[in-house]
């Protein structure tokens, strides 16, 4: 905030002494620039400058108006964070616009499951969080039932997968497959992703490392 385009110089100056305060006001834009145990520097454009005197460990301390108003407000924000993480989405991506799209989920039913709490005309035992949550996706897949593709079945010989000799190689004409194992695993962050390495007896895409030894053992 200290480097924000338009702030008053005296809102970046650095202050030494705790319970210090600094004051600019700009038509309804309040700015104050105060020490407690760091510096907090905050905008408003509905508290005062005023400042009240509280009791904190057996000493006297000024707190400013708008700080309190703050502190008021962080424990909703706080809960709503709290309740957030409990159930959020696990799921690993490299992806960074999934990871927002998912915290967006997240959001939104915990701000569903607050309406709902908070519904006057809503008789009898509410739902638990965890139990709200189970009946917003039992909603939303309604019938839907996981069915596996049909294709070609496999053409593996499945005794020659554990007993014959394997090597990762690279597959011929620049050609790219899938994972064998990422794409059978529900938690993989590769999962769509295609990759140059096989193993030519199998007939399968695998990547270095882990995913062609766990297909062979």
């Amino acid at each position: 905030m200290a480097n924000r385009r338009g702030l008053p110089p005296d809102m970046k100056t650095k202050i030494k002494q705790k319970g210090d305060l600094i004051v600019c006001r700009k038509d309804q834009l309040l700015a104050i620039n105060w020490l407690d145990r760091k510096q907090v520097r905050l905008l408003s454009t509905h508290a005062n400058a005023a400042t009240t005197e509280i009791v904190k460990r057996n000493h006297t301390q000024r707190l400013p108006n708008i700080v309190s108003e703050y502190n008021h407000g962080m424990g909703g924000v706080d809960l709503s964070d709290q309740m957030t993480d409990n159930y959020a989405a696990e799921k690993r991506t490299l992806k960074c616009w999934k990871k927002v799209v998912f915290h967006l989920i997240d959001r939104t039913t915990t701000n569903a499951y607050i309406i709902y709490k908070n519904n006057p005309n809503i008789q009898g035992k509410r739902l638990t969080h965890h139990q709200f949550l189970i009946q917003l996706v039992e909603g939303l897949i309604g019938g839907y039932t996981d069915r596996k593709r049909a294709g070609r079945p496999s053409v593996v010989d499945q005794a020659a997968r554990f007993t014959e000799r394997h090597f990762l190689e690279t597959i011929p004409d620049k050609k790219r497959k899938k994972c064998e194992v990422c794409a059978e695993s529900r938690d993989c962050g590769f999962k769509g992703s295609r990759i140059s390495t096989w193993c030519r007896i199998c007939g399968v895409g695998l990547c270095k490392g882990e995913c062609f030894l766990a297909y062979h053992t």
